[in-house]
């Protein structure tokens, strides 16, 4: 299947992570600092998309961006090294923003 019927699938992705992470921004920030409104807290809370929807679609992402065809394990590692570098360092800086919020 061509990639440009999947734009939903992603953007709907985006609107799922987007939501996640206003999830705990928001419950951090109204747990330490000041209380968020209370219509936010409910849109946080309940409206938008959570975490299963992210992982099925992000699931259903990776199973289309996959060759379908059997892969040799030179052209498994090419695909797994490509994801790789796409993953770690978004996961490094989240982590440094995290810790250095934590620090403070």
């Amino acid at each position: 299947m061509k990639k440009k019927n999947w734009v939903s699938i992603h953007l709907i992705r985006v609107i799922a992570s987007i939501s996640i992470v206003l999830m705990h921004v928001i419950g951090n920030l109204s747990h330490k600092y000041v209380d968020a409104p209370e219509w936010l807290t409910r849109l946080s809370g309940t409206i938008l998309p959570r975490t299963d929807m992210f992982f099925i679609l992000s699931g259903i992402a990776l199973i289309i961006s996959t060759p379908q065809q059997r892969l040799t394990f030179k052209e498994g590692w090419k695909f797994l090294t490509k994801r790789l570098i796409k993953i770690v360092p978004l996961y490094w800086l989240a982590l440094i923003v995290y810790v250095s919020l934590k620090i403070t």
